[in-house]
Protein backbone atom coordinates (compact mmCIF):
# COMPACT_ATOMS: atom_id res chain seq x y z
CA UNK A 1 0.00 0.00 0.00
CA UNK A 2 1.43 3.21 -0.89
CA UNK A 3 1.27 5.86 1.73
CA UNK A 4 -0.44 9.30 0.27
CA UNK A 5 1.21 12.44 0.05
CA UNK A 6 -0.44 13.69 3.08
CA UNK A 7 0.73 11.28 5.08
CA UNK A 8 4.25 11.48 4.32
CA UNK A 9 3.72 14.59 6.88
CA UNK A 10 1.88 12.73 9.90
CA UNK A 11 4.38 11.71 11.49
CA UNK A 12 5.53 14.93 12.73
CA UNK A 13 2.06 15.84 13.56
CA UNK A 14 1.77 12.63 15.70
CA UNK A 15 4.90 12.91 16.98
CA UNK A 16 4.81 16.85 18.58
CA UNK A 17 1.05 16.33 19.89
CA UNK A 18 1.76 13.01 20.99
CA UNK A 19 5.27 13.36 22.35
CA UNK A 20 4.28 12.01 25.93
CA UNK A 21 3.04 8.72 24.87
CA UNK A 22 6.27 7.00 22.75
CA UNK A 23 6.40 3.99 23.00
CA UNK A 24 10.64 3.44 24.39
CA UNK A 25 12.64 0.65 23.91
CA UNK A 26 13.98 -0.90 27.20
CA UNK A 27 16.56 -3.53 28.22
CA UNK A 28 14.90 -6.86 28.81
CA UNK A 29 13.32 -7.17 32.51
CA UNK A 30 13.34 -10.12 32.73
CA UNK A 31 15.74 -12.59 34.58
CA UNK A 32 18.69 -13.94 32.47
CA UNK A 33 19.25 -17.84 33.13
CA UNK A 34 22.10 -18.47 30.54
CA UNK A 35 23.77 -21.70 30.73
CA UNK A 36 27.12 -21.61 28.26
CA UNK A 37 29.12 -25.11 28.24
CA UNK A 38 32.97 -24.25 27.78
CA UNK A 39 35.88 -26.99 28.31
CA UNK A 40 37.73 -28.05 31.70
CA UNK A 41 41.08 -28.25 32.52
CA UNK A 42 39.86 -32.09 34.03
CA UNK A 43 40.47 -34.62 31.15
CA UNK A 44 37.24 -35.76 29.54
CA UNK A 45 34.63 -33.28 31.48
CA UNK A 46 33.36 -30.14 30.55
CA UNK A 47 32.55 -26.59 32.11
CA UNK A 48 29.01 -26.09 32.96
CA UNK A 49 28.77 -21.99 33.48
CA UNK A 50 25.41 -20.95 34.59
CA UNK A 51 25.22 -17.32 34.50
CA UNK A 52 22.04 -15.17 36.45
CA UNK A 53 21.24 -11.58 36.09
CA UNK A 54 17.96 -10.02 37.75
CA UNK A 55 17.04 -6.52 37.60
CA UNK A 56 16.84 -4.36 41.01
CA UNK A 57 13.11 -3.78 39.98
CA UNK A 58 12.25 -7.88 40.63
CA UNK A 59 13.98 -7.51 43.94
CA UNK A 60 12.54 -7.55 47.65
CA UNK A 61 14.74 -4.28 49.49
CA UNK A 62 14.92 -3.68 53.11
CA UNK A 63 15.82 -0.45 54.77
CA UNK A 64 18.36 -1.49 57.07
CA UNK A 65 19.97 1.73 58.82
CA UNK A 66 21.34 4.22 55.90
CA UNK A 67 20.84 1.37 53.43
CA UNK A 68 18.47 -0.56 51.24
CA UNK A 69 19.53 -4.34 51.69
CA UNK A 70 18.60 -7.68 49.44
CA UNK A 71 19.40 -10.96 50.47
CA UNK A 72 18.90 -13.85 48.33
CA UNK A 73 19.46 -17.93 48.48
CA UNK A 74 20.26 -19.74 45.25
CA UNK A 75 20.54 -23.03 44.63
CA UNK A 76 20.93 -25.23 41.44
CA UNK A 77 19.96 -28.81 41.02
CA UNK A 78 20.98 -31.02 37.43
CA UNK A 79 19.63 -34.03 36.72
CA UNK A 80 19.83 -36.27 33.72
CA UNK A 81 16.90 -36.47 31.03
CA UNK A 82 15.85 -39.69 32.75
CA UNK A 83 15.84 -37.65 36.17
CA UNK A 84 18.40 -38.56 37.61
CA UNK A 85 19.82 -36.23 40.08
CA UNK A 86 23.54 -35.78 39.25
CA UNK A 87 24.55 -32.58 41.67
CA UNK A 88 23.11 -29.50 43.74
CA UNK A 89 25.03 -26.38 44.56
CA UNK A 90 23.81 -23.51 47.02
CA UNK A 91 24.88 -20.12 47.33
CA UNK A 92 23.72 -16.47 49.05
CA UNK A 93 23.87 -13.29 47.62
CA UNK A 94 23.33 -10.03 49.15
CA UNK A 95 23.42 -6.40 47.51
CA UNK A 96 22.71 -3.02 49.26
CA UNK A 97 22.40 0.71 48.05
CA UNK A 98 22.05 3.96 49.90
CA UNK A 99 19.33 5.23 47.15
CA UNK A 100 15.83 4.44 47.28
CA UNK A 101 15.43 5.22 43.37
CA UNK A 102 17.51 2.49 42.43
CA UNK A 103 15.56 -0.29 44.63
CA UNK A 104 12.95 0.05 41.49
CA UNK A 105 15.57 0.65 37.96
CA UNK A 106 15.07 -2.02 35.53
CA UNK A 107 18.81 -1.44 34.51
CA UNK A 108 20.61 -1.71 37.81
CA UNK A 109 21.45 -5.49 38.43
CA UNK A 110 22.22 -8.48 40.82
CA UNK A 111 24.63 -10.50 38.34
CA UNK A 112 26.03 -14.21 39.95
CA UNK A 113 27.32 -17.50 38.83
CA UNK A 114 28.28 -20.33 39.78
CA UNK A 115 30.32 -23.39 37.54
CA UNK A 116 30.33 -27.40 37.63
CA UNK A 117 31.92 -30.04 35.73
CA UNK A 118 30.07 -32.44 34.07
CA UNK A 119 30.26 -35.00 31.67
CA UNK A 120 29.12 -34.70 27.83
CA UNK A 121 25.95 -35.35 27.88
CA UNK A 122 22.12 -33.68 27.94
CA UNK A 123 21.35 -32.35 31.17
CA UNK A 124 17.78 -30.57 32.89
CA UNK A 125 18.62 -27.61 34.99
CA UNK A 126 16.42 -26.18 38.02
CA UNK A 127 17.38 -22.63 39.24
CA UNK A 128 15.25 -21.70 42.52
CA UNK A 129 15.45 -18.25 43.98
CA UNK A 130 14.90 -17.23 47.52
CA UNK A 131 14.69 -13.85 49.04
CA UNK A 132 15.49 -14.18 52.74
CA UNK A 133 13.60 -11.02 53.41
CA UNK A 134 10.27 -11.85 52.06
CA UNK A 135 8.20 -14.85 50.66
CA UNK A 136 9.25 -14.10 47.25
CA UNK A 137 10.81 -17.05 44.97
CA UNK A 138 11.92 -17.64 41.56
CA UNK A 139 12.06 -20.93 39.71
CA UNK A 140 13.27 -21.58 36.25
CA UNK A 141 14.39 -24.64 34.69
CA UNK A 142 16.61 -25.03 31.61
CA UNK A 143 17.93 -27.89 29.49
CA UNK A 144 21.60 -28.24 27.89
CA UNK A 145 23.43 -30.41 25.48
CA UNK A 146 26.85 -30.07 26.52
CA UNK A 147 28.92 -31.39 23.81
CA UNK A 148 32.37 -33.01 24.28
CA UNK A 149 35.63 -30.53 23.82
CA UNK A 150 38.05 -33.34 24.25
CA UNK A 151 37.83 -35.43 21.56
CA UNK A 152 38.69 -32.72 19.17
CA UNK A 153 42.51 -31.00 18.48
CA UNK A 154 40.50 -27.88 18.67
CA UNK A 155 37.35 -26.20 19.55
CA UNK A 156 35.12 -23.01 20.42
CA UNK A 157 32.52 -22.29 22.73
CA UNK A 158 29.38 -20.82 22.20
CA UNK A 159 29.70 -17.29 21.26
CA UNK A 160 28.52 -14.80 23.97
CA UNK A 161 28.32 -10.70 23.93
CA UNK A 162 29.19 -9.12 27.15
CA UNK A 163 29.81 -5.63 28.59
CA UNK A 164 33.24 -4.04 27.55
CA UNK A 165 32.71 -1.38 30.34
CA UNK A 166 32.06 -4.27 33.13
CA UNK A 167 34.77 -6.54 31.36
CA UNK A 168 37.47 -3.93 31.75
CA UNK A 169 36.37 -4.62 35.92
CA UNK A 170 37.39 -8.28 35.81
CA UNK A 171 33.46 -9.28 35.48
CA UNK A 172 31.84 -10.65 32.24
CA UNK A 173 28.54 -9.96 32.37
CA UNK A 174 26.51 -11.28 29.80
CA UNK A 175 23.77 -8.95 27.88
CA UNK A 176 21.11 -11.43 26.80
CA UNK A 177 20.47 -15.08 26.39
CA UNK A 178 18.87 -14.45 23.14
CA UNK A 179 19.89 -13.30 20.03
CA UNK A 180 18.48 -9.63 20.63
CA UNK A 181 21.11 -8.13 21.98
CA UNK A 182 20.17 -4.20 23.67
CA UNK A 183 22.78 -2.31 24.88
CA UNK A 184 23.80 1.60 25.81
CA UNK A 185 25.70 2.87 22.36
CA UNK A 186 28.09 4.45 25.22
CA UNK A 187 29.43 0.94 26.29
CA UNK A 188 29.94 -0.74 23.06
CA UNK A 189 30.05 -4.70 22.80
CA UNK A 190 32.12 -6.88 22.69
CA UNK A 191 32.02 -11.04 22.04
CA UNK A 192 33.33 -13.86 24.15
CA UNK A 193 34.35 -16.81 22.98
CA UNK A 194 36.47 -20.01 24.98
CA UNK A 195 38.92 -22.04 22.47
CA UNK A 196 39.98 -25.06 23.35
CA UNK A 197 43.52 -26.01 22.18
CA UNK A 198 44.29 -29.63 23.25
CA UNK A 199 47.92 -29.38 21.66
CA UNK A 200 48.73 -25.99 23.54
CA UNK A 201 50.52 -25.05 19.68
CA UNK A 202 50.49 -21.64 17.89
CA UNK A 203 47.18 -22.04 15.88
CA UNK A 204 45.17 -19.68 13.63
CA UNK A 205 42.76 -17.69 14.71
CA UNK A 206 40.25 -15.75 11.86
CA UNK A 207 36.59 -13.96 13.17
CA UNK A 208 34.48 -11.70 10.98
CA UNK A 209 31.09 -9.96 11.50
CA UNK A 210 29.36 -9.25 8.37
CA UNK A 211 25.60 -7.22 7.96
CA UNK A 212 22.12 -8.28 6.36
CA UNK A 213 22.89 -12.08 7.60
CA UNK A 214 24.71 -12.72 4.78
CA UNK A 215 28.90 -12.09 3.70
CA UNK A 216 28.11 -9.61 1.19
CA UNK A 217 29.11 -6.48 3.69
CA UNK A 218 31.74 -7.36 5.86
CA UNK A 219 32.08 -5.07 8.59
CA UNK A 220 35.35 -6.49 10.58
CA UNK A 221 37.35 -9.14 9.45
CA UNK A 222 40.62 -9.84 11.63
CA UNK A 223 43.58 -13.17 11.26
CA UNK A 224 45.74 -13.96 13.63
CA UNK A 225 48.34 -16.01 15.08
CA UNK A 226 47.58 -17.45 18.68
CA UNK A 227 51.38 -17.86 20.59
CA UNK A 228 49.30 -18.71 24.02
CA UNK A 229 50.85 -22.27 25.08
CA UNK A 230 47.56 -22.81 27.40
CA UNK A 231 45.12 -25.92 26.73
CA UNK A 232 41.67 -23.05 27.04
CA UNK A 233 42.24 -19.61 25.91
CA UNK A 234 39.90 -16.73 26.61
CA UNK A 235 39.18 -14.51 23.61
CA UNK A 236 37.44 -10.97 23.26
CA UNK A 237 36.44 -9.76 19.98
CA UNK A 238 35.79 -6.00 20.30
CA UNK A 239 33.12 -4.47 17.98
CA UNK A 240 33.59 -0.95 15.91
CA UNK A 241 30.67 0.94 17.71
CA UNK A 242 30.31 3.15 15.04
CA UNK A 243 30.39 0.99 12.10
CA UNK A 244 27.48 -0.91 13.49
CA UNK A 245 23.78 0.12 12.91
CA UNK A 246 20.74 -1.57 14.97
CA UNK A 247 20.19 -4.51 12.89
CA UNK A 248 21.17 -8.05 12.14
CA UNK A 249 24.39 -9.32 11.95
CA UNK A 250 26.24 -12.53 12.19
CA UNK A 251 29.39 -13.20 14.03
CA UNK A 252 31.67 -16.11 12.34
CA UNK A 253 34.78 -17.42 14.41
CA UNK A 254 37.32 -19.99 12.71
CA UNK A 255 40.42 -21.80 14.55
CA UNK A 256 43.33 -23.55 12.21
CA UNK A 257 45.59 -25.96 13.76
CA UNK A 258 47.36 -28.68 11.70
CA UNK A 259 44.59 -29.17 9.47
CA UNK A 260 41.81 -29.36 12.20
CA UNK A 261 39.75 -26.43 11.83
CA UNK A 262 36.83 -24.71 14.61
CA UNK A 263 34.28 -23.12 13.36
CA UNK A 264 31.33 -21.45 15.26
CA UNK A 265 28.61 -18.53 13.94
CA UNK A 266 25.73 -16.87 15.68
CA UNK A 267 23.06 -14.57 14.32
CA UNK A 268 22.35 -11.54 16.54
CA UNK A 269 20.18 -8.52 16.43
CA UNK A 270 21.39 -5.45 17.68
CA UNK A 271 19.63 -2.58 19.29
CA UNK A 272 21.46 0.48 20.68
CA UNK A 273 20.23 2.65 23.46
CA UNK A 274 21.51 6.42 22.55
CA UNK A 275 22.93 5.89 19.60
CA UNK A 276 24.22 9.50 18.45
CA UNK A 277 23.37 10.64 14.90
CA UNK A 278 26.74 10.54 12.69
CA UNK A 279 26.99 12.64 9.70
CA UNK A 280 29.38 10.72 7.81
CA UNK A 281 26.65 8.61 6.67
CA UNK A 282 24.52 11.20 5.40
CA UNK A 283 23.70 9.27 2.23
CA UNK A 284 21.89 6.23 4.62
CA UNK A 285 20.35 9.09 7.00
CA UNK A 286 18.89 10.61 4.08
CA UNK A 287 17.53 7.23 2.57
CA UNK A 288 16.11 6.62 5.60
CA UNK A 289 14.21 9.44 5.85
CA UNK A 290 12.27 9.03 2.42
CA UNK A 291 8.83 8.20 4.35
CA UNK A 292 8.88 11.94 5.45
CA UNK A 293 10.49 13.84 2.86
CA UNK A 294 8.06 14.55 -0.32
CA UNK A 295 8.65 12.26 -3.06
CA UNK A 296 10.09 15.29 -5.38
CA UNK A 297 12.61 16.61 -2.65
CA UNK A 298 13.75 13.14 -1.95
CA UNK A 299 15.17 12.53 -5.68
CA UNK A 300 16.52 15.82 -6.08
CA UNK A 301 18.58 15.64 -2.84
CA UNK A 302 19.69 11.81 -4.18
CA UNK A 303 21.75 14.12 -6.85
CA UNK A 304 23.28 16.61 -4.16
CA UNK A 305 26.91 16.81 -2.89
CA UNK A 306 27.22 15.37 0.87
CA UNK A 307 27.91 18.78 2.08
CA UNK A 308 24.65 19.72 0.77
CA UNK A 309 22.62 16.67 1.75
CA UNK A 310 24.32 17.44 5.34
CA UNK A 311 23.02 21.20 5.08
CA UNK A 312 19.14 19.85 4.21
CA UNK A 313 19.85 17.22 7.29
CA UNK A 314 20.34 19.96 9.65
CA UNK A 315 18.01 22.69 8.55
CA UNK A 316 15.30 20.15 8.07
CA UNK A 317 15.29 18.74 11.93
CA UNK A 318 15.90 22.17 12.95
CA UNK A 319 13.01 23.28 11.94
CA UNK A 320 11.06 20.32 13.54
CA UNK A 321 12.90 20.70 16.87
CA UNK A 322 10.01 20.57 18.96
CA UNK A 323 12.32 22.23 22.41
CA UNK A 324 14.97 24.00 20.77
CA UNK A 325 16.08 25.38 23.96
CA UNK A 326 17.50 21.62 24.95
CA UNK A 327 20.87 20.25 23.53
CA UNK A 328 18.85 17.58 21.97
CA UNK A 329 16.34 17.14 18.74
CA UNK A 330 13.88 14.98 20.33
CA UNK A 331 11.84 14.25 17.78
CA UNK A 332 14.97 13.25 15.57
CA UNK A 333 15.90 11.08 18.34
CA UNK A 334 12.99 9.27 18.10
CA UNK A 335 12.32 8.75 14.33
CA UNK A 336 15.94 6.93 14.26
CA UNK A 337 15.38 5.06 17.29
CA UNK A 338 12.05 3.78 15.13
CA UNK A 339 14.38 2.98 12.59
CA UNK A 340 16.60 1.27 14.95
CA UNK A 341 13.92 -1.18 16.62
CA UNK A 342 12.36 -1.51 12.63
CA UNK A 343 16.08 -3.18 12.07
CA UNK A 344 16.07 -5.12 15.27
CA UNK A 345 12.72 -6.62 14.88
CA UNK A 346 11.41 -6.65 11.13
CA UNK A 347 14.24 -7.40 9.40
CA UNK A 348 14.17 -10.62 7.16
CA UNK A 349 16.95 -12.43 4.84
CA UNK A 350 19.41 -9.55 3.14
CA UNK A 351 16.34 -6.97 3.62
CA UNK A 352 16.67 -4.27 6.76
CA UNK A 353 13.82 -3.87 8.45
CA UNK A 354 13.84 -0.17 8.21
CA UNK A 355 12.69 -0.69 3.95
CA UNK A 356 9.70 -3.16 4.92
CA UNK A 357 6.43 -2.77 5.38
CA UNK A 358 6.09 -3.49 8.86
CA UNK A 359 9.22 -0.88 9.46
CA UNK A 360 7.68 1.77 7.72
CA UNK A 361 4.46 1.25 9.08
CA UNK A 362 6.47 1.79 12.72
CA UNK A 363 8.59 4.28 11.59
CA UNK A 364 5.29 6.44 10.57
CA UNK A 365 3.31 5.96 12.99
CA UNK A 366 4.86 4.54 16.26
CA UNK A 367 3.88 1.52 18.25
CA UNK A 368 0.58 0.60 17.82
CA UNK A 369 -2.19 0.73 20.20
CA UNK A 370 -3.15 -2.99 19.70
CA UNK A 371 -1.51 -5.61 18.18
CA UNK A 372 -3.31 -8.97 17.06
CA UNK A 373 -0.61 -11.62 16.60
CA UNK A 374 -1.52 -14.95 14.67
CA UNK A 375 1.34 -17.32 13.48
CA UNK A 376 -0.63 -20.76 13.81
CA UNK A 377 -4.46 -19.93 12.93
CA UNK A 378 -5.54 -22.80 11.10
CA UNK A 379 -5.57 -22.78 7.10
CA UNK A 380 -4.15 -19.35 7.42
CA UNK A 381 -0.47 -18.06 7.03
CA UNK A 382 1.32 -16.22 9.85
CA UNK A 383 -0.40 -12.64 9.68
CA UNK A 384 -0.49 -9.60 12.30
CA UNK A 385 -2.96 -6.74 12.26
CA UNK A 386 -1.93 -3.59 13.75
CA UNK A 387 -4.84 -1.19 15.16
CA UNK A 388 -4.04 2.60 15.81
CA UNK A 389 -7.02 4.08 17.89
CA UNK A 390 -5.75 7.48 17.79
CA UNK A 391 -5.68 8.01 14.31
CA UNK A 392 -8.53 5.26 13.24
CA UNK A 393 -6.00 3.34 11.53
CA UNK A 394 -5.50 -0.24 11.06
CA UNK A 395 -3.17 -2.68 8.77
CA UNK A 396 -2.71 -6.44 8.21
CA UNK A 397 0.66 -7.94 7.60
CA UNK A 398 0.63 -11.45 5.88
CA UNK A 399 3.55 -14.11 5.72
CA UNK A 400 1.62 -15.76 2.22
CA UNK A 401 5.01 -17.51 1.24
CA UNK A 402 6.66 -17.71 5.27
CA UNK A 403 9.48 -16.60 4.19
CA UNK A 404 9.17 -13.71 7.53
CA UNK A 405 8.67 -10.76 5.49
CA UNK A 406 5.05 -10.03 6.44
CA UNK A 407 4.01 -7.60 3.86
CA UNK A 408 0.97 -5.29 3.80
CA UNK A 409 -2.11 -6.57 2.44
CA UNK A 410 -5.67 -5.28 2.03
CA UNK A 411 -8.57 -6.65 4.60
CA UNK A 412 -10.29 -9.36 3.47
CA UNK A 413 -13.98 -11.42 4.97
CA UNK A 414 -10.79 -13.96 5.40
CA UNK A 415 -9.68 -11.30 8.31
CA UNK A 416 -12.75 -9.99 9.56
CA UNK A 417 -11.07 -7.67 12.11
CA UNK A 418 -14.00 -7.78 14.49
CA UNK A 419 -13.86 -11.41 15.07
CA UNK A 420 -10.05 -10.88 16.25
CA UNK A 421 -10.73 -7.79 18.28
CA UNK A 422 -13.12 -9.08 20.15
CA UNK A 423 -11.95 -12.45 20.45
CA UNK A 424 -8.71 -11.63 21.79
Amino acid sequence: MKIKKVALFIIIIILISQFSGFAQVRPTKDILFLLENYPSKKEGYNLLVIFIRIPYNKLQFVKEKDSFKASYDFSVEVSSRESEKIERKFWREEISTIDFNETSSPYLYLNTQTKLELLPGKYSVLLEISSLNSSQSFSLRKKVDMKSYWDKEIAISEPVFIDPVQRKLNRIEILSDSRNITTEFSKGLEIFVKIFNKSKEDFNLKWRVSSFYTDELELFANDVKVSERKMIIDKFITLDKNLLYSGPYIVVVTAEINGFIAEVKKRFNLMWINRPINLDNIDELISQMRYIIPKDTFELLRGESSDRKKEFFREFWSEKDPEPETKENELMKEYFRRIDYANQNFSFGNKLGWKTDRGRIYIVYGEPSRRILRYNEPGKPPFEIWIYSRINRKYLFVDKYRTGEFPLTQFTDEYNINYYYYRD
